[in-house]
Formats: C-alpha cells, structure tokens, sequence
C-alpha cells in the first residue's frame, strides 16, 4: 500500500513538472513571436529606408502616426534620418548608417531567437522523456 502511495506521489510530482514545463513553453514561444515580429520590423523600416533613398527631395509622402491616422509630409532630406539609439536617445544618421545599425540589431535579435528556440527545444526533449516516464510508471 505505502509503495502505491509512492508511486502516485511521484507521478504527481511528475505531472506537476510537465505542467511547469508546458508553461514555460508558452513562455517562450510567446518570447520567440515577440522577437520575429521585430525583426520582421526592422526588415520593413529597411525596405522604406531603400524606398526614401531613391525619391526625390520634397516628394510628399504619407506618414502613419498610428491607429490608422496618416498626415502629409514632405520628404527634405533623402540623406540622413533621425534614429533612435535607445532611451529614447536620437541621433542623426545616414541612411547606410542606419541601415548598418539596423542590420546590427537584428543580428542580435536572431542570436537571441536561437537561444530561445534552444531552450524550447530542450524543455519539449525533457518533458517528452517525463512523460514516457509517467506511462511507464502507469502502466506497471
């Protein structure tokens, strides 16, 4: 009797761990959409940095200030662009320069993303041994 008590005690602990897993999981995999969804940004502010390089001083344009609300402005500089380097710190750059700096970073959100699909990869590969292991114990 004290050894069936055992067992369903380690089952349940076993399926408390798949749950911490499966949460952990979904965290990620939330972090990994997060982190393609800005790199997915930053590939469309380089298409727009391309198509700002290659028009005309002055040429109007309209600029989205967001939730669906766009305001006519004049391009006067097809050169340079202001860039925001972080906490909320802005800097004067060249379009190449921006691009560079751009391309910089998604570097980096890709490393990040690997790191994460990494971990993804060995939770899924632990919890997958854990739950063999729970179908082993109850099946006995």
């Amino acid at each position: 009797m004290s050894n069936e008590k055992d067992k369903e005690a380690e089952v349940s602990r076993y399926l408390s761990l798949l749950e911490m897993y499966k949460e952990q999981i979904e965290s990620l995999v939330n972090q990994s959409q997060i982190i393609q969804a800005m790199i997915d940004e930053y590939n469309r502010t380089k298409l727009t940095l391309d198509k700002i390089s290659n028009v005309e001083e002055k040429t109007e344009v309209l600029v989205s200030i967001g939730g669906g609300v766009f305001v006519n402005a004049n391009i006067r500089d097809t050169k340079k662009v202001v860039y925001n380097i972080g906490a909320d710190i802005m800097i004067e750059k060249t379009i190449e320069e921006t691009v560079k700096s751009i391309d910089e970073r998604i570097n980096l959100l890709y490393e990040n993303l690997q790191k994460v699909v990494e971990t993804t990869q060995k939770l899924e590969d632990a919890a997958a041994q854990i739950s063999e292991k729970v179908q082993e114990m109850v099946k006995k």
